[in-house]
This record gives C-alpha cells, sequence and structure tokens, in this order.
C-alpha cells in the first residue's frame, strides 16, 4: 500500500508544477487520440498497454473550460512478477479531458475492466472498476508524453499520438 503513494505523488506535483491557466489548448478536440504506453504494476508487475480515445462531446461539459470528454477503449497486458502469471485487462472508460495551457493537460477516467489470466498458477476471470488520474505534456498539437495512474493496473507512461 505504501508503494502507490510516491507514483500519485509524483503525478499530481508534475502536473500542478506546470499549470499555466488562461492559455489555450493546441490539442484537436474533434479527432480520435491513441496511446501506447508501458505499466508498472502495484506489486511490480510490468507491462504494456494501448488507448483509443474516442471524443463524445468536443466542446466539453463544463462553460468556461477548456475540456472534452471521451470514451477510451484499450488494454493493458501484464507480467504479474509477484504471483508468477499474465494477465490481459481489457478496459472501457469515460476520461474529460481538461486542457489547462498549450503543454498540459490533466483527466479523470472512470469504467470498467475485465481480467483474463493466470494468477498463482490458476485460471481466473473477473470484471473490475478502472479509476485513473493523468496529466499529459503535449510537445506539439498531437503528440504528448502520458502519465497515468490507474487502479488496477498501475502507473503507466506513454505517448499520445
Amino acid at each position: 500500500m505504501a508503494r502507490r503513494a510516491p507514483f500519485a505523488a509524483a503525478v499530481a506535483v508534475l502536473a500542478l508544477a506546470a499549470l499555466r491557466p488562461g492559455e489555450a489548448a493546441a490539442q484537436e478536440h474533434s479527432s480520435v487520440r491513441f496511446d501506447v504506453h508501458g505499466t508498472v504494476g502495484w506489486y511490480r508487475d510490468l507491462g504494456v498497454g494501448f488507448r483509443a480515445d474516442i471524443p463524445v462531446l468536443s466542446e466539453g461539459i463544463a462553460d468556461g473550460t477548456d475540456d472534452d470528454l471521451r470514451i477510451t477503449l484499450g488494454f493493458d497486458a501484464l507480467w504479474f512478477y509477484h504471483h508468477d502469471g499474465f494477465g490481459f485487462y481489457p478496459v472501457a472508460a469515460f476520461q474529460w479531458n481538461f486542457y489547462l495551457s498549450s503543454e498540459w493537460s490533466i483527466f479523470p477516467e472512470v469504467g470498467a475492466v475485465l481480467l483474463f489470466g493466470t494468477y498463482e498458477h490458476y485460471w481466473r476471470t473477473f470484471i473490475a472498476p478502472s479509476i485513473s488520474f493523468g496529466a499529459r505534456w503535449h510537445w506539439n498539437e498531437r503528440n504528448a508524453f502520458l502519465m497515468r495512474i490507474n487502479w488496477p493496473t498501475g502507473l503507466h507512461l506513454g505517448i499520445t499520438f
């Protein structure tokens, strides 16, 4: 449990340190965004993942903010170091993006994940909630460095394109 706090704190500090309210975001709100990421799980698990973020409301839902609402679909594949197994996690979630400046955006996600995998040498399948908070550092209008803390998979670091 104590290992989770440094990951969450690092992402929060990075996101808050770079906030510059009032600048217009350069992000294209109406196009599908993809990301690929590496994952460090909660129990020293390692994995990879992919997401497609599909716009639902490109103008957002909060007046006076630069935001959008998306459905994010994808998966994570993790190798469980601690439990000697493998898991495949298809995920579907709603993602609410806030564009704080032309360089930074943050987002919460809420959805569901389905696990298919082996755990301590037994095959398991279950559905669980997926809850995330993330930030993106945009180096141009289309690409960004992605940081996401997710339950149940862990810390995601990747790029969007």
